[in-house]
């Protein structure tokens, strides 16, 4: 039965980092999303690319940020890409959040796990709560990565180049589950193991 074990551990789900820029240091620069009221008519938000090297089922996302203003609340989603730019809402995450005075980790975890697929680029999306709100979101990250914006303007996403906020997206790797007659078949060869493991002992005696 340990032997059985031992040959199913693989199977078990370990949590995992699906992609981070953590930088573990203090920005001094930011960019800010700015809500309406100090923006009009559309305020800005922001919205960073990632892509998972394997599969995974999302847990929680984190972002470095602080307070830009007395008011500083915060809406986290994950969209999907369209040509470069985040398209459609896939899951909103986060709602409310409150950024610290001085920048931290503000994390994102009470939502459904949300499957991600290898290769698939993804991009969250941090937006102010209300139209009062100001969240600087800090800069410095280990890594560069695709940036997109919307702008007073216009009210539409557009790409603004790659840059290096700091954020974290964790997750479970989802792995394949064994075909029900494989198990079977371990079984059978655990078994023989153990059995010559036990003619082997008597050879001795």
């Amino acid at each position: 039965m340990l032997l059985l074990a031992g040959a199913l551990a693989p199977l078990a789900l370990q949590a995992d980092v699906i992609f981070s820029n953590l930088s573990g240091t203090t920005p001094s620069t930011y960019l800010a999303a700015i809500g309406s009221e100090n923006l009009p008519p559309n305020g800005t938000r922001l919205a960073v690319a990632f892509t998972p090297t394997g599969n995974f089922s999302m847990t929680d996302a984190e972002v470095l940020v602080e307070a830009g203003a007395p008011t500083a609340y915060f809406d986290l989603s994950l969209y999907s890409d369209s040509s470069g730019v985040p398209h459609s809402d896939l899951e909103d995450f986060g709602s409310d959040l409150s950024a610290p005075s001085t920048f931290g980790l503000v994390t994102a975890d009470s939502f459904p796990a949300i499957d991600l697929t290898e290769g698939t680029e993804y991009w969250l999306v941090l937006e102010p709560y209300d139209e009062f709100s100001v969240i600087d979101w800090g800069l410095g990250g280990s890594s560069n990565v695709p940036l997109a914006e919307i702008t007073p303007t216009d009210g539409l996403w557009s790409a603004a180049g790659p840059e290096n906020l700091q954020f974290e997206i964790d997750g479970t790797p989802i792995t394949t589950t064994p075909e029900p007659t494989t198990l079977p078949l371990i079984s059978v060869g655990v078994l023989g193991l153990l059995i010559a493991a036990r003619r082997a002992v008597k050879q001795r005696a």
